[in-house]
């Protein structure tokens, strides 16, 4: 049977874990997950609660890992190293081309992919994994309301 059901839980106090499920009529039990990283291993959990509340259909679960305020999980960690070397090398590619020297705007520098990366939470935390299983129950229960 067709059905839809989601739930958000604020994890850590600066993460929110949140799931959704949705599903079509199908003969037998199919699913497909789209986990973050920090939670591929439990895709088994993902079965075994799914296999408690529904026998059949086709069934997508997705599970999102965000900051509170929208951005990516975990802490964002600057490679000062790299920054400082483009600081570098931009002033270099000015005086070169006879450009005047004015401040480089490290703004528009901190764009540059992989100079700023996120510290994830780690997967291995059996708080993550309580907070996994919560949001995805709270998931499946509104989604069995809402069959």
């Amino acid at each position: 049977m067709t059905g839809f059901g989601k739930a958000e839980l604020l994890f850590c106090d600066s993460l929110i874990l949140s799931a959704e499920i949705s599903s079509v009529n199908r003969k037998q039990l199919e699913i497909r997950c789209n986990l973050p990283s920090e939670c591929s291993a439990f895709e088994d959990r993902v079965r075994k609660i799914a296999s408690a509340y529904i026998s059949r259909g086709a069934l997508q679960v997705r599970v999102v890992l965000q900051t509170s305020k929208g951005g990516s999980s975990g802490t964002p960690q600057l490679d000062a190293e790299k920054l400082a070397a483009l600081v570098k090398e931009c002033a270099a590619i000015r005086r070169q081309c006879g450009l005047d020297e004015k401040a480089v705007d490290v703004e528009r520098l901190l764009t540059v992919p992989g100079l700023v990366t996120f510290k994830s939470v780690d997967p291995d935390s059996p708080e993550l994994a309580g907070a996994f299983e919560e949001v995805l129950k709270k998931a499946f229960e509104n989604f069995r309301t809402m069959r």
